[in-house]
């Protein structure tokens, strides 16, 4: 199908290829990509719709900050009608008494007092007393703030999408099923729902649903694999998650991070759980769409950038 750039109001920003697979597995509907582009704009984009919202994803050449930013300009200036963009993928887990985190759990940024969500935890200056961070970054658009307080209640309530986007993934080719399947070690064919309580499910209840957190994640220039080091960095950070892009987007676009936990950052890292992490990460972002009228997503300003 073909849509005029106009149409597209989200932005959606992988860093890796099984992030943007996952992704792409959240579509309603394919859409032909732009039929025009700003000179020089070199993202490669899938485009499609989730519920009521034309999406534009693109994958980061390379990891990092700054690959980060300079994609999200360039989307912005071919689509310019974007009103949000999400960065959407996986994050190291930081496991703290406040947060029960575990493998495939969810994790997203929202703002407190003295945060915007994510903290850049590698732009500051060493003092007498410490290091000392420097600047803040944007924060979510208002409107997007409010619709994920209307979801947390939908989720409370067991409702919302989460679950059956999760549990029930569509458009899955059969050779990637087990690359996003949960990797527990109990993981059965059921899931946690009452029997009844979902009408895709049986009653072998043995896969969890993933527990959604809401909090600050610390992103920053350099790869974390030590348990010591993560630790301070949530200690110090009051951090649940830590990553590598989402301080390049925040320096310029009010952006919303998700992620799904993949591994602790605690140098045992492997790739058995991307593919989950991944697909409850991009679950949650598309409940957070299926629960925005498109109309309401119209009245948040454009992101795009002369």
């Amino acid at each position: 199908m073909d849509v005029p750039v106009e149409e597209y109001t989200i932005g959606w920003i992988s860093a890796l290829t099984i992030e943007a697979i996952a992704a792409r597995m959240m579509f309603d509907q394919k859409n032909r990509g732009p039929t025009r582009r700003i000179p020089d704009d070199k993202n490669s984009y899938v485009c499609g719709r989730m519920g009521e919202h034309h999406v534009v994803i693109t994958i980061l050449p390379e990891a990092g900050g700054v690959a980060a930013g300079q994609a999200a300009t360039n989307l912005t200036r071919t689509f310019p009608s974007i009103r949000y963009i999400f960065m959407v993928g996986i994050g190291g887990g930081i496991p703290r008494p406040k947060y029960d985190i575990q493998l495939g759990d969810i994790v997203v940024s929202v703002p407190t007092d003295e945060c915007s969500g994510v903290r850049q935890i590698d732009i500051g200056k060493e003092e007498e007393d410490g290091f000392k961070l420097k600047g803040t970054l944007n924060q979510p658009h208002v409107t997007l703030l409010g619709a994920i307080k209307y979801l947390q209640v939908l989720h409370a309530m067991s409702e919302g999408h989460v679950h059956s986007l999760v549990q029930h993934p569509r458009n899955v080719p059969p050779r990637l099923r087990a690359q996003f399947a949960y990797q527990g070690p109990e993981a059965g064919s059921g899931c946690s729902r009452p029997p009844g309580g979902c009408e895709e499910c049986d009653t072998n209840q043995t896969r969890p649903d993933p527990e959604i957190h809401y909090g600050i994640i610390a992103s920053g220039s350099k790869v974390i694999k030590s348990a010591s080091v993560r630790d301070r960095i949530g200690e110090t950070f009051d951090a649940c998650c830590v990553e590598m892009e989402a301080y390049g987007l925040m320096n310029y676009f009010p952006c919303l991070v998700i992620r799904g936990i993949s591994d602790f950052a605690d140098g045992q890292k492997n790739d058995n759980w991307q593919g989950y992490a991944s697909l409850t990460a991009a679950a949650y972002a598309k409940d957070l769409l299926l629960s925005m009228p498109a109309e309401q997503v119209q009245y948040s300003p454009a992101l795009a950038k002369s």
